[in-house]
């Protein structure tokens, strides 16, 4: 079984995702970091750095909402989202 592991820039979701890939990296499909916005930072305590994972076997994307997640996760192969033709 391999998840998708979502989270923000806010807490300390990319330290806890990187050690649990590091320990279970067959076990983790993607990772998807939401990046916050300023006031949703400042709500959250402030805003982590999203370390370079270019080098990672586990695909990490970053985006500023939930659409730009579901392109970099597209783009990356991982899911396949069949979008109805806008006609």
């Amino acid at each position: 079984m391999a998840w998708l592991l979502v989270g923000d820039d806010g807490q300390h979701d990319d330290a806890i995702y990187t050690t649990f890939t590091g320990t279970h990296p067959q076990n983790v499909a993607a990772i998807a970091i939401r990046r916050l916005s300023s006031t949703e930072a400042m709500l959250a305590g402030g805003r982590t750095t999203v370390n370079d994972h270019s080098a990672s076997d586990v695909p990490w994307v970053t985006g500023e909402d939930g659409a730009a997640l579901l392109d970099r996760l597209e783009d990356a192969g991982i899911i396949r989202e069949d979008r109805p033709d806008s006609a």
